[in-house]
């Protein structure tokens, strides 16, 4: 099922819970980064929902009433933000967030208040904990399986891990080593930084001293730069760098300001997904 059929599918369940109750009109209540370090991803989201609004103002003869918040890229703030869209707004749906750790803390609410929950990141809840969420990107571990693929056919034998401290960086991580077992690909450092941080340095030149054949990063949006950058700085010389991750203009954009760094941009190989 492709992600639009996902999303739909999503908003047709909400419109179906929710008719049984009243013929007011949809509320849908969106959760996303429109500050903080995820907002080069969560602007967009928005900007989408609204585009989306425009286009199909109604949904089985309802219409869609959009609230949209900040969550400043905050899991804690996106939490509070959901838990009031559901009890003060009284929305008949959630969507969010533009990272995994505030999309987590989203579908926590609504499997508490049983509100059906539509999550833009691969956050990969199974089980009761998942019953009222749709994930509209493909999991994690399909993603970094591809980007493992092309690490085998380009004949790497060792891999270094650089990626968020957080639920994102965890799942990228936990797939690469998953995902490497029984190859011949050995994954040799897992080092993190944090999403508002602005250098990488003492974590690259850890990488660059385990000498690994490729580097996989478990990053995302503007932060997701950085370890390129730093790694292009140093004078990294293996292969194209590995990221499960879509490559979003501001991502380029960041990278492309310093002309002698460019390659490091232009060099990735990656598979898309959304964090």
């Amino acid at each position: 099922m492709n992600p639009f059929t996902r999303l739909a599918a999503g908003l047709a369940l909400a419109a179906g819970v929710a008719a049984s109750a009243s013929a007011a009109d949809l509320k849908v209540g969106l959760v996303t980064a429109l500050s903080g370090p995820t907002s080069s991803i969560g602007i967009p989201y928005s900007k989408g929902m609204q585009a989306a609004l425009a286009y199909q103002p109604e949904i089985a003869g309802r219409k869609v009433q959009l609230i949209v918040l900040d969550d400043a890229s905050d899991p804690s703030t996106a939490g509070r933000n959901a838990r009031k869209l559901v009890e003060e707004d009284k929305v008949d749906i959630l969507i969010g967030s533009a990272g995994v750790p505030s999309s987590m803390a989203i579908a926590a609410v609504a499997r508490e208040s049983k509100t059906p929950m539509i999550a833009l990141t691969p956050i990969g809840l199974a089980g009761p904990e998942g019953a009222w969420v749709v994930a509209i990107p493909q999991p994690t571990e399909l993603m970094v399986n591809a980007v493992i693929e092309q690490m085998k056919k380009a004949g790497d034998k060792t891999v270094a891990y650089i990626g968020f401290s957080d639920a994102w960086g965890d799942l990228v991580y936990n797939a690469l080593i998953k995902g490497t077992e029984g190859t011949d690909i050995k994954v040799v450092t897992n080092e993190r930084y944090a999403r508002p941080d602005t250098s990488v340095s003492g974590q690259v030149l850890k990488i660059i001293a385990a000498h690994p054949d490729a580097v996989m990063s478990g990053g995302s949006g503007t932060p997701g730069a950085l370890p390129y950058l730093e790694l292009a700085k140093r004078g990294y010389k293996g292969s194209p760098l590995r990221q499960p991750r879509p490559h979003q203009p501001r991502f380029r954009a960041r990278c492309r300001r310093f002309s002698a760094r460019q390659a490091a941009a232009e060099g990735l190989a990656g598979r898309a997904g959304l964090d």
